[in-house]
């Protein structure tokens, strides 16, 4: 497992910023992907020296999609039995956005 993480650092380090073809050029296309259709769009002829695709190549080992770099899994977190149900071993608590402050304070005395 700790090899699969290393692995994943790795391939996250060397992997390139996905930009929308041409968003540097207009404000209003902000930067993030979308697939470019274009009959001569050099991104999408994969051309050198132009933005990279989005291809299955830069994607992380299956066996570690979603953990964190520490091994563990993010499980969201709505109140204090969703807390009761977390396994500390394999998993992590992260509370939702949506929670108040006052469940907050529950769930942390809890934890």
């Amino acid at each position: 497992m700790k090899e699969l993480l290393s692995l994943k650092k790795k391939m996250k380090a060397r992997k390139p910023s996905f930009v929308r073809q041409d968003a540097h050029k207009w404000k209003r296309l902000g930067s993030k992907w979308r697939k470019p259709t274009g009959i001569h769009s050099k991104v999408r002829q994969k051309i050198i020296g132009h933005p990279v695709m989005v291809n299955r190549g830069y994607g992380t080992p299956k066996a570690v999609y979603g953990m964190l770099q520490n091994g563990l899994l993010p499980i969201r977190v709505f109140n204090v039995g969703d807390l009761a149900k977390v396994d500390s071993k394999t998993q992590t608590a992260v509370i939702a956005s949506t929670v108040g402050t006052r469940k907050k304070i529950e769930m942390v005395a809890h934890a």
